[in-house]
């Protein structure tokens, strides 16, 4: 019988140690069976992963040697001694301090706060009430030096918070305490909704407002313009005002397509700013009045949309790149958050163990051009490749168990024992596609993935990812129980390009080989039935050798 069905009263607790992996099962399954059919709840976890996922891409930092040195000494002394106290900061006679500072000036409080006797920590099961694993007690004979690893986690906190307050899409913090708290991007984002509403009456058509804003965001400015011109020739202007590296993020919306406007001209053709996910692909422009500023533009049915991204004069190559990547990600990010909800979800990469890969990949080869299907059973070592030629015309199918290979030619009914070694072909991914997967999250995290909600991949319930900047319409299919990936489609008969004419992915390489339009893992149970078989070979003879046909970059 299976537990009953938990309520977000009950998953609300679950929520912080679920993100972070730290459920046991049952409950781990449960909580996201909750969080699979429950909007509140996974918008609540989205809020969490993000945090999540700002934290972790923190830049790294070490304190100084004396930082070091001191943290040892002062774990050396006696327990009646003080602990010497170092801040990252210079010293000013201003009572109020940095919150990084006020981090390390904890390091005392933990220090006597560890002193604690045994007895105070009763022995606990192997899991807690809550699913976690809880943190073994202390020997309350352990020595002074045993704090050191307290004290290290504790320094590696207070650096981690100086290091967010500096991060560029970390909220700016102002240095005073008796200074107001800054908005939230949700509180940021429904004044914005309010204030395009407000303004909707003075416009030819409807706005759309975005559903993302870069953390720290603060909302400067909506105004429709001209004021005395007619209603069909008027605009609408918003302005965000960013945290450093990044000035300000301006959309305006206008009745007139791109190519009519005079503020705004199309840019040349450029890779990382060009993405689509809804029905109109995003493009590289030009914002007349700046044109210092990045900038992307779309044309919809009854008026356009530009973006553009101011920047700081940032000295140092490696600085001035990672300015310019965060405003692709801004520009990403908010641009396709007017196309579709911006509904972040934490992947696990595929389960390779216990699935049986299923593959169908294209492209040029010693052959012509050549299609290979693959199925591969890692966990038992078996393998099935069929390769087929121009018009699919059947070339040969190689079918691997253990140690034994055998090659059959359909064209002649030949066979041919051969090595494991020289059969399979294609049967095993290339790194880059791995990696494509194992770096899902990453993809996520700038918006090269982007969620289009749950949908049905046969009967299992979905989260579907577009991947926007991709040669041809691509999407990854995320399980919404496990919420590991489960399948990738190419689409390459569409006549949508959603990264531009010349774009490539590791799906679908510019000029490489393969190209894939189908890549899934399946329960084995879902496998075609004997497709690992050996077949009777009784209409079936000894042949000669069939040369391998092997995929070759096109050049294309």
């Amino acid at each position: 019988m299976s537990a009953q069905a938990m309520r977000c009263r009950e998953v609300s607790r679950y929520l912080s140690p679920y993100a972070d992996g730290e459920l046991a099962e049952p409950l781990r399954e449960r909580v996201a069976e909750h969080v699979a059919g429950c909007v509140s709840c996974r918008r609540e976890l989205t809020r969490l992963q993000s945090a999540s996922r700002l934290v972790a891409a923190l830049p790294r930092s070490a304190p100084s040697p004396e930082v070091l040195d001191r943290v040892l000494a002062a774990t050396a002394r006696g327990a009646g001694e003080p602990v010497v106290r170092e801040s990252l900061r210079k010293r000013h006679s201003r009572r109020t301090s940095s919150p990084a500072a006020r981090g390390i000036h904890l390091l005392p409080r933990l220090a006597r706060a560890a002193r604690i006797p045994r007895a105070a920590h009763p022995s606990r099961a192997p899991y807690d009430s809550h699913g976690r694993m809880p943190i073994p007690a202390r020997a309350a004979h352990a020595r002074p030096a045993g704090l050191l690893p307290l004290l290290a986690a504790s320094l590696v906190i207070a650096l981690a918070t100086f290091a967010f307050l500096r991060h560029p899409f970390a909220p700016q913090l102002a240095g005073q305490s008796s200074s107001p708290p800054a908005s939230s991007v949700a509180d940021v984002l429904r004044q914005t909704r309010t204030e395009m509403l407000a303004h909707g009456a003075q416009l030819a058509f409807t706005p759309v407002t975005p559903s993302f804003l870069p953390p720290g965001a603060r909302f400067a400015s909506a105004a429709v313009s001209p004021a005395s011109a007619a209603v069909g020739q008027r605009y609408l202007d918003v302005v965000w005002s960013l945290n450093a590296p990044l000035t300000t993020l301006h959309v305006r919306q206008s009745p007139l397509a791109l190519a009519a406007r005079t503020d705004y001209t199309t840019g040349t053709p450029n890779a990382a700013l060009a993405w689509q996910a809804g029905a109109s692909p995003w493009r590289a422009g030009q914002y007349l009045p700046q044109p210092d500023r990045m900038a992307v533009g779309q044309d919809r049915k009854t008026f356009s949309i530009s973006l553009d991204v101011g920047i700081q004069p940032v000295a140092g190559g490696a600085r001035a790149e990672q300015a310019r990547q965060a405003a692709v990600a801004v520009l990403r990010l908010v641009s396709l958050s007017l196309d579709a909800p911006y509904l972040f979800v934490q992947v696990t990469a595929p389960e390779t163990s216990t699935s049986i890969l299923h593959y169908i990949a294209h492209g040029a080869s010693t052959a012509g051009p050549a299609t290979w299907e693959a199925y591969v059973d890692a966990a038992h070592s078996r393998e099935r490749l069929s390769v087929t030629g121009a018009r699919g015309r059947p070339l040969y199918t190689d079918i691997i168990a253990g140690d034994t290979a055998l090659r059959l030619s359909p064209a002649d009914d030949t066979y041919r024992q051969m090595t494991t070694e020289a059969a399979g072909g294609l049967a095993a991914l290339p790194t880059d596609v791995v990696t494509f997967f194992d770096g899902a999250n990453s993809l996520l995290a700038d918006g090269e993935l982007w969620n289009l909600g749950l949908q049905k991949l046969g009967t299992r319930q979905v989260y579907a990812l577009a991947l926007v900047g991709a040669p041809h319409p691509t999407t990854v299919y995320v399980d919404a129980k496990t919420q590991r990936i489960v399948a990738a489609r190419v689409d390459e008969a569409a006549s949508a390009r959603p990264g531009g004419a010349s774009a490539s992915s590791r799906l679908s390489p510019a000029g490489g080989c393969p190209s894939y339009s189908l890549i899934e893992y399946l329960d084995p149970a879902q496998a075609p039935a004997g497709i690992f078989d050996t077949p009777r070979l009784a209409s079936y003879r000894p042949g000669a050798a069939i040369a391998t046909v092997s995929c070759t970059a096109s050049g294309s």
